[in-house]
């Protein structure tokens, strides 16, 4: 990373950038090293499974892997490994417990991706990268000349930084463009995402739409309730059933239908079995002490609830995270399958 006196980072993007660069010599068209500043014979390394030099080597660079015909470099891992900045983009399809080698690398292979599909995006515009770091640069009062002293310092060339603030660019317009609008996060859904965060056993504030099936308590009873489940199981609709068996007779009518209660308005018996059900299934038959109960959940909402209504704003920010991982690994996914990623080992 790259700072200034002022404690500013030179680089304000979403995406963090490390700045670090490893030195290498091309030679007809071989990575080389130099064994000394002196002029003295220079030895081709070749591709090796490690990144270890070998005796009578020093390893300047290698290409480790190419993404459609790009190269990825050895410096280029080595320098994520030597910061807290290992992955930058997406480790996909490594994951946490994979090693900090293969997760920067993979996040390597991601950004060329990108990068290259950016170039049928019209988002690579090279004549925006100039502009944009003098726009950077005046936000955060900085001069060129302060900026090429510093990079002087890292020995790092303004090429390369100009060819690293571009590609962030380029990944940032990538998010906005191609990820974020495939994001659509509706009330219910954040709803949803709530009930899913919150404890299993906290339903107290759950409203339910349900169906119920009543068979009064009766010497035919059991034999009814039977018949019921028979014509359920061969696929009549729970509403149908409901009108030609229910005893109910003050919700035969809307099919059993019951709406937006909660757990405590049900009978323990029944509340025990519903608060565990998921939608569009029925219970099995529940014995009470004035016969018997089959229920649909047709649906569940939240009601009332402050919690909610105080963390929206987290919530919203939380799950839209998740679903953009969801959403770039999706896209990662697919590009992969469809490009040529070769890692030489």
């Amino acid at each position: 990373m790259l700072f200034v006196s002022r404690s500013k980072s030179l680089l304000n993007l979403n995406i963090l950038v490390v700045f670090l660069s490893v030195s290498f010599v091309l030679s007809s068209g071989s990575l080389v090293a130099k064994e000394s500043k002196k002029s003295k014979e220079t030895k081709n390394i070749s591709t090796v499974s490690s990144g270890e030099d070998k005796p009578g080597y020093t390893l300047v660079d290698r290409v480790i892997a190419t993404v459609n015909g790009d190269a990825v470099f050895y410096h280029e891992i080595q320098d994520k490994l030597k910061t807290s900045n290992i992955v930058l983009f997406s480790s996909y399809p490594a994951g946490e417990s994979a090693s900090d080698y293969e997760r920067a690398l993979n996040d390597e292979i991601n950004i060329k991706l990108v990068v290259q599909a950016a170039k049928g995006l019209g988002l690579d515009d090279e004549g925006d990268v100039d502009q944009k770091i003098a726009d950077f640069l005046t936000s955060n009062h900085l001069t060129k000349k302060e900026l090429l002293k510093e990079l002087e310092s890292q020995g790092i060339s303004f090429e390369k930084y100009r060819k690293d603030f571009q590609d962030q660019m380029i990944l940032k317009d990538f998010q906005s463009r191609v990820i974020y609008p495939m994001i659509k996060i509706t009330d219910k859904d954040l709803e949803a995402y709530y009930l899913r965060k919150t404890s299993k056993n906290d339903r107290s504030n759950l409203r339910y739409d349900l169906r119920m099936i009543f068979i009064k308590e009766g010497k035919d009873a059991k034999e009814k309730t039977g018949v019921v489940l028979g014509e359920l199981k061969s696929g009549k609709s729970f509403e149908e059933v409901v009108r030609l068996y229910s005893d109910d007779s003050s919700t035969r009518k809307e099919g059993g239908l019951i709406s937006g209660v909660y757990l405590r308005d049900l009978s323990s018996d029944i509340a025990g079995v519903v608060k565990d059900m998921k939608p569009s299934t029925y219970s099995v038959p529940i014995k009470s002490s004035d016969g018997y109960y089959i229920v649909y959940l047709v649906s569940t909402s939240l009601g009332e609830d402050k919690n909610f209504n105080s963390s929206k704003q987290r919530l919203q920010a939380e799950y839209s995270q998740e679903l953009y991982q969801r959403q770039l690994t999706s896209w990662l996914e697919s590009q992969r399958r469809k490009s040529q990623i070769v890692i030489n080992k």
